[in-house]
């Protein structure tokens, strides 16, 4: 579709008719806009019965909508000025970010000075009313003397097992790592606990609580010093506690705390030993050092867990909460050594003691004309079945690129419905934005390695991290935009397909669309496709980026196959190496071109089920240590891409690559 670098902006035209003002109950996946009645009459009257918390901004209510669905709603405190600060700044971020492990905002209530959050309900509240159970067990007799309730709080122990344990702490570093690295915001938490841990039907975790929460771009760092420190003590790193200095890395030290709490069922703050004096992380600290690490273990977990993991897991978390901030990993590396067995891990040292981002607009004809004066043909930059893509300058002077659906094309009704719903739904740095890109020099190996990894964390976040699991279904060169710093962003999500919990992880078509030479077997052959399917396109792109060739059309004095089977024919005589583009013989390191060539024909396998998960494939791309299988024959091995299209029949409909990239060069 485009062939340029000018990230795609998604544009609504609007011609006379206004957009509808308020609406009372969300009926869909939207935020909304609700009124104080609907809010009111949901919590009967904000009553005690329905009151599930509290806090420096006031508390929170279960509600339960006219159509039964389920809320939680944070009612901001009137007479809180800390309060008014934390919901503004709660209100921005939720609606910025998008990740199965963050928990959803529905929409807010704003009315006078009464100002409310309207989040999904957790129904299985927060994570401290699962660990922390002799505490649960002990308030629950005195207030209540209620013998039902102890009974349920030790049902609610029996349910976190370590492998539920393992999934929570798995999620909650998934969800952190999103917030530092993969939202387009560089989001610093300020208050990870176990209670902003909300848990859903299925003991997913989601992180809540974004009232403290910092955001930071690529202008202002990575780190900032406030005089005002906010947050929960226990949870708090030193140099934030004690400086007020907060980065990515007192983010980490909260995530250790959890981590070291979650695997003992014991809380830092408050903690107490007969033979010492220490805190949690303290007593963590001694028994790693004297070799007693497993006596820190939750004494239930000893049916259920696989205690090498339970020691690996203890040893992630003292690294979390190493005293020095650069000693902390980050948490990229949190979460390959808490997923990578073979992960090496370093002895870790003594622990610690005690933006503004654009909404999507909804444009009006006249702007979006004057922009690409009157859509000219001097300014259209792509094509493809939709219709056709032009290039603009708002008055403002920011440059955007403009989808323009044509008018004949039932097939990009369906695209241009379907792209508007998953972009304003996904959030991730590698997925298109409204950002603009320039040409630049020459893709060197360093630069062609980073937008491998770019597109593969990008894909990875469709297929597992996104709270939507998305098959693109459409993974090709001229969908893969590059920004000014040459970062990689998937477009296109016109043909993309949602998987949910009840639907699968694959399906079948009778139309199949896509484009030819980036196709899986079982998908242009069968109209099976899947997220193997995917990872078959990205092995495509792997081969073609290192290559500098087009799999489509390659042809070679010696042989007939494709850059697939070019590839593997090298692979299978021990001559890798000469795939590489003749350009790159300078700038690569031999090894690394060789590992990645490895891992696109592991990608191109022709069965599904060979093919790696794409976190499988992120790990073997970022791990050094990696051990990889042997690959197998790539799919269509001896077929040409006319045997293909003779098997499809003509009429199959597929999107064009109108631009050549026998060279991958920036746009």
């Amino acid at each position: 579709m485009l062939g340029v670098g000018i990230i795609l902006g998604l544009v609504f035209c609007r011609r006379s008719k206004k957009r509808r003002g308020k609406v009372d109950e969300a009926d869909n996946e939207e935020m909304h806009l609700f009124n104080l009645d609907t809010v009111a009459t949901a919590t009967n009257n904000f009553s005690d019965a329905n009151k599930i918390g509290e806090g420096g901004f006031g508390s929170v209510y279960k509600g339960t909508l006219l159509t039964g669905k389920e809320i939680a709603v944070k009612k901001l405190s009137k007479n809180s000025r800390q309060g008014a600060q934390e919901f503004r700044n709660e209100a921005f971020l939720i609606s910025k970010l998008q990740h199965k492990n963050l928990v959803g905002l529905i929409g807010t209530c704003i009315e006078g000075e009464d100002k409310m959050l309207i989040y999904e309900y957790m129904p299985n509240k927060s994570l401290d009313y699962f660990i922390f159970v002799i505490l649960n067990l002990i308030s629950d007799y005195v207030t209540c003397n209620n013998l039902e309730m102890i009974y349920a709080d030790v049902e609610r122990s029996a349910l976190l097992a370590w492998n539920t344990r393992h999934n929570i702490i798995l999620g909650i570093s998934r969800g952190l790592l999103y917030l530092h690295r993969d939202s387009k915001l560089l989001v610093i938490h300020r208050d990870l606990k176990p209670s902003n841990i909300l848990l859903d039907s299925k003991l997913n975790p989601k992180i809540s609580d974004f009232g403290l929460a910092r955001i930071f771009g690529d202008d202002n760092g990575d780190q900032g010093k406030t005089n005002r420190v906010v947050g929960t003590y226990g949870y708090m790193s030193p140099e934030y506690a004690i400086h007020g200095i907060f980065s990515i890395k007192s983010d980490v030290f909260s995530l250790g705390v959890l981590l070291l709490e979650i695997l003992s069922g014991k809380k830092n703050r408050g903690f107490s030993h007969p033979d010492h004096h220490h805190s949690l992380l303290g007593h963590a600290w001694l028994l790693w050092r004297e070799g007693r690490t497993l006596e820190l273990m939750d004494s239930t977990l000893e049916d259920s867990c696989i205690k090498s993991e339970v020691v690996k897991w203890i040893h992630v978390g003292l690294l979390c909460v190493q005293n020095f901030p650069d000693d902390r990993p980050e948490m990229s590396t949190v979460v390959l050594m808490l997923t990578n067995e073979g992960a090496v891990l370093p002895q870790p040292k003594q622990p610690g003691k005690e933006i503004e981002a654009d909404e999507m607009h909804l444009f009006d004809l006249d702007t979006i004309a004057t922009a690409t004066h009157n859509f000219s043909h001097a300014n259209k930059i792509g094509e493809g079945g939709f219709g056709s893509v032009y290039k603009g300058t708002l008055l403002a002077g920011k440059e955007i690129a403009v989808k323009k659906l044509s008018k004949s094309s039932r097939q990009g009704a369906e695209e241009f419905r379907n792209e508007a719903f998953l972009i304003s739904k996904l959030q991730h740095k590698n997925l298109v934005g409204l950002i603009v890109a320039e040409r630049s020099a020459f893709l060197v190996w360093k630069i062609r390695h980073s937008i491998i990894l770019g597109i593969s964390r990008g894909l990875l976040y469709l297929h597992q991290d996104s709270k939507l699991q998305v098959i693109h279904r459409d993974l090709k060169p001229s969908n893969i935009l590059l920004d000014s710093n040459l970062v990689p962003k998937i477009s296109d999500f016109g043909l993309a397909r949602i998987f949910g919990d009840d639907s699968g992880d694959q399906a079948k078509t009778n139309r199949v669309a896509g484009t030819y030479g980036y196709m899986s077997p079982e998908y242009a052959i069968n109209g099976i496709f899947s997220i193997k399917s995917d990872v078959f396109s990205l092995g495509v792109l792997l081969l073609e980026i290192i290559s500098g060739k087009k799999n489509r059309g390659f042809s070679h004095p010696d042989h007939h196959h494709n850059l697939l089977g070019h590839a593997w024919l090298l692979w299978s005589q021990g001559r890798a190496l000469e795939l590489m583009d003749s350009t790159l013989e300078d700038s690569c390191i031999n090894s690394q071109v060789i590992k990645c060539i490895h891992v696109g024909l592991l990608c191109v396998q022709n069965f599904p089920d060979d093919r790696p998960e794409m976190s499988s494939v992120v790990l073997m791309l970022t791990n050094e240590e990696a051990v990889l299988p042997q690959p197998k024959q790539p799919g269509f091995f001896g077929d040409t891409s006319s045997t293909v299209n003779a098997t499809l029949g003509e009429e199959t409909p597929c999107s064009r690559n109108v631009l050549p990239t026998t060279v991958l060069a920036a746009r």
